[in-house]
């Protein structure tokens, strides 16, 4: 089983980026813990990569990625056309999605409405979002 861990990365403010990137590892490793094999984009299309980071590269590379999930998780707490792409993708081949989002976050009717979003997690903090995912996981 795929866990593809989506994101905002250009929209994240300068200040949050890291912890929002150790958020996503956090959210990733609960996936793993659960059996998942676990894709994250800043660390699997990082600047470790070999390939140019072309947007047609991101796109081609992040389209395969979702189409490939059984399970995306997304935070949804900033706004990025980027996830909400990826999302579109997942819902299309019927992956499951999670959303997460900070509790005073505004995230669209639509992204709540994708028909294949099984939760959508509401946290005050990232340690309660992971224990969340981890029951629902575990519930499934």
């Amino acid at each position: 089983m795929r866990a593809y861990i989506a994101g905002a990365i250009t929209n994240v403010p300068s200040d949050e980026f890291e912890d929002q990137k150790q958020f996503y590892e956090a959210v990733g490793n609960v996936c793993r813990e659960m059996g998942y094999e676990v894709v994250i984009p800043h660390i699997h299309n990082g600047e470790n990569q070999t390939a140019v980071k072309t947007p047609e590269n991101v796109y081609k590379w992040a389209s395969f990625q979702a189409d490939e999930a059984d399970l995306v998780v997304a935070e949804v707490s900033y706004p990025s056309l980027g996830t909400g792409g990826e999302l579109e993708r997942a819902n299309a081949t019927g992956s499951k999605i999670v959303l997460l989002s900070r509790a005073d976050a505004k995230v669209s009717s639509y992204t709540r409405g994708i028909p294949s979003v099984e939760l959508h997690i509401e946290y005050p903090s990232h340690e309660d979002a992971c224990d969340q995912l981890r029951s629902f996981l575990e519930s499934v």
